[in-house]
């Protein structure tokens, strides 16, 4: 099974392998990995995590209040501009034969996030209290096998809270993704772009452009112009005006746009479709299938 990024057994356990709180000021740490999995919560000021992906590196912005959850061997950094800083409460995780949380529990469980890849989330259920009464648990100088079971029962605790929060930002995303596209199916006629988008969802573009590419593996712009382009294709097909009254019609700011954008996704020109679908509409129209019939009867 997947627990975090680790390969476990169903006998394995998850364990705390390490802890600590630490201010960072302007840092600018190196991309690196290691065999533990983190819990990253941000407790002040602001922060980025950068993380290296097939084709590049990603960025998310990680503000107070906001967690982040990283697997195992996960190539990463975190960044802190000069003049800023940001306070770290961290949990380091690992796979252990001994103590910590049964991975066939946690697994039975369905926290659906411990097999993902990483999470991201603002804190609505008291995950960062319980990082903090985690640290004093570990902390503390009268540590002892009772405190031991405190120490699995505020992870477990914890896990469940994470849980909850990502399963809610899912939610929420969803929530956010059908109304943009909602709005676009809407309003694509009306020459918008994906701003205007996030400004009818008073939203920040990157913000709405990340999850929405996240949920549809395209763009805002992308959609919307694949909508205008199955417009055009049926206006061209189903009636007689001009093609510069179907391109403004579909929602096309210019001429040149409506050609660019038709061509890339037809791959020819608007003209050029309206007269291949009218020489093939013809052609059908040559002969009847009573005709044609006729013509295959043997003399």
């Amino acid at each position: 099974m997947k627990i975090l990024g680790f390969s476990a057994k169903k006998s394995d356990r998850l364990a705390i392998a390490n802890y600590y709180a630490y201010r960072y000021n302007g840092f600018d740490m190196k991309f690196h990995s290691h065999p533990n999995a983190e819990i990253m919560y941000n407790d002040g000021g602001a922060c980025e995590i950068y993380w290296k992906t097939g084709g590049g590196s990603k960025r998310h912005s990680l503000k107070k209040g906001q967690f982040a959850v990283l697997p195992s061997q996960l190539t990463h950094m975190l960044y802190v501009p000069q003049g800023g800083r940001c306070d770290i409460l961290n949990l380091e995780l690992t796979i252990s034969s001994e103590a910590g949380l049964p991975c066939a529990e946690l697994e039975a469980a369905g926290l659906s996030f411990l097999s993902g890849g990483i999470v991201f989330a603002e804190d609505t259920a008291s995950v960062g209290s319980t990082i903090k009464k985690l640290h004093e648990e570990l902390g503390s100088a009268q540590f002892n096998a009772g405190s031991g079971l405190q120490t699995a029962a505020l992870l477990a605790q914890l896990m469940v809270m994470i849980a909850r929060v990502s399963h809610r930002n899912e939610s929420e995303s969803s929530y956010i993704i059908n109304k943009a596209m909602k709005y676009i199916e809407n309003e694509y006629p009306n020459g918008i772009s994906s701003r205007d988008v996030a400004e009818s969802m008073k939203l920040h573009p990157v913000y709405l452009e990340r999850q929405f590419k996240k949920h549809t593996g395209k763009s805002m712009l992308a959609h919307i112009n694949y909508l205008r382009v199955e417009r055009a294709k049926q206006l061209i097909l189903n009636t007689a005006l001009p093609l510069i009254d179907i391109g403004a019609e579909c929602g096309f700011n210019t001429r040149q746009n409506f050609y660019e954008t038709f061509k890339k996704h037809e791959g020819c020109s608007p003209s050029d479709y309206r007269r291949k679908k009218k020489e093939r509409t013809d052609s059908s129209y040559r002969q009847t299938p009573y005709e044609t019939e006729q013509e295959n009867q043997p003399e």
